[in-house]
């Protein structure tokens, strides 16, 4: 069934959710038609007109609609979503961290996720993935055990799979790095840091200053901006990447080898390298 025979067939439960939501978020007929119309064509796989009822007729459509604009960058809908699930995505952070995981970091990690930024910044929210089947918060559950998945799996990035570990390169048994390197390890990273920032704009120096020097939080730093904590999230996940890149174009520059600079970020993000960056604010 094509988009104008399924908004004729199914006029009357779009009309309905259009009803239910109150036109939310510029929510108008058309694109609660499209929205719907890709919904069923991407979760049912029957379509029966008796099946396709039952199934509109199950989805929760106000989460749905929230899901959706959230996704699509409407500021009003990101600050429903904060202030009515902020606080449970926080207890879940709490419950999912355990030791080994920050929970304010992570709860900033699935904020991230949720607001969403891809390739040269084309938005892939978490929230497109939102079907309006089942419990919002259970769905919502589900993405705050992913990123924490994600987030022990990158901490390990460094650690090969047990069959192609050589003794020489375990972990747990090699032995601690001598002052001399340690000292080298630490100038290199922290020249090549100061080169790369000399290089960034005010606004993003100032960005870096206030989370990673004065312990801002992502809200605290989003009210500074007049922006969302969503979006100071993903400024900073953005320039961070771009960073690193940066940096290792640097000390690749210099002679380094890529297994030597990812050693190095290794041992800074230990916090075993005292790298001495200065920034700043103007």
């Amino acid at each position: 069934m094509d988009f104008e025979n399924f908004k004729a067939v199914y006029r009357k439960q779009i009309s309905n959710v259009l009803s239910c939501c109150k036109s939310k978020y510029d929510f108008d007929y058309e694109r609660v038609a499209s929205l719907l119309y890709v919904v069923v064509l991407k979760y049912l796989n029957a379509t029966s007109e008796r099946e396709v009822n039952r199934f509109l007729s199950e989805l929760n459509v106000g989460e749905l609609i929230l899901a959706r604009a959230c996704a699509q960058g409407s500021e009003r809908a990101w600050e429903d979503f904060l202030r009515d699930y902020r606080g449970f995505l926080q207890s879940i952070a709490k419950q999912v961290a355990g030791v080994d995981l920050n929970e304010e970091d992570l709860l900033e990690a699935v904020l991230a996720e949720l607001y969403g930024v891809g390739q040269e910044g084309i938005r892939r929210s978490k929230f497109e993935n939102y079907s309006g089947r089942g419990s919002f918060k259970g769905w919502l559950r589900a993405v705050v055990y992913q990123v924490s998945v994600n987030m022990r799996r990158a901490s390990r990035r460094f650690v090969q799979p047990a069959e192609e570990i050589k003794p020489t390169l375990d972990t747990s048994e090699r032995p601690a790095a001598s002052n001399e390197k340690l000292s080298a390890c630490a100038e290199c990273l922290s020249r090549a840091l100061i080169e790369v920032l000399t290089k960034r704009n005010a606004q993003e120096r100032l960005l870096l200053s206030y989370y990673y020097y004065d312990g801002l939080t992502l809200k605290q730093i989003g009210l500074l901006f007049n922006v969302h904590e969503a979006t100071v999230s993903r400024w900073l996940q953005k320039l961070q990447k771009c960073m690193r890149k940066e940096v290792m174009k640097v000390l690749i520059g210099t002679g380094m080898k890529v297994d030597q600079i990812e050693e190095c970020f290794e041992l800074a993000a230990e916090g075993v390298l005292d790298v001495k960056v200065e920034l700043r604010k103007d």
